[in-house]
This record gives structure tokens, C-alpha cells and sequence, in this order.
């Protein structure tokens, strides 16, 4: 079985995987330690469930693209905004 998703359900299953990602960031402090991104739990969760359902060959999900290139730009484009110099002496110097 397929199943598709259009550009607004495939928005809509992220931000679901992505509050996902958020609660289970809140719960288990080990995340919050080693500063995983909320995006980054909820797309691993979503891969491991649609890994096992293609594995298994139960269902398979194909998803719109159009907005792709769109929010990978913007996420590139927005990586260094927390950057600063104050956050870049707290690294401090590196040790060989």
C-alpha cells in the first residue's frame, strides 16, 4: 500500500513529528545535555517507524516536494543566527 501526501499533509506530519521530537526533548534530559534538536528526535522516530512498515512492506509513504528546496534554503540560511562571539570564547581554545 501506498500512501501519498500532498505539500500540506507533508507540513502537517512534520510538525506533528516535530512536536513529537519537542515532548520527548522535555522528558528525557539526556537530550537537552548533549543539545539534540527537537527536529532531529521526531525525524529520527519517523524514520525508524517508516523503515520498519517499508522493511516489512506494509506500507510505503510518498510525499510532496515542492516546499524542499524552499526550507532547506531557509534552514542554511539561519544556522549561524545563534552565533556569536561571546558563545564562540565560552568554546575557548582548542587542545592537541
Amino acid at each position: 500500500m501506498t500512501i501519498q501526501f500532498n505539500m500540506i499533509q507533508s507540513l502537517g506530519l512534520a510538525v506533528v513529528f516535530l512536536l513529537i521530537g519537542k515532548s520527548i526533548k522535555a522528558h528525557v534530559p539526556l537530550f537537552s545535555k548533549y543539545a539534540i534538536p527537537s527536529p532531529v528526535i521526531g525525524g529520527l522516530i519517523f524514520s525508524i517507524i517508516h523503515m520498519i512498515l517499508r522493511q516489512a512492506n506494509l506500507v510505503f509513504f510518498e510525499f510532496d516536494t515542492t516546499l524542499q528546496t524552499f526550507f532547506q534554503t531557509m534552514f542554511f540560511c539561519t544556522v549561524g543566527f545563534n552565533a556569536s562571539l561571546k558563545m564562540l570564547k565560552v568554546g575557548g581554545k582548542q587542545n592537541d
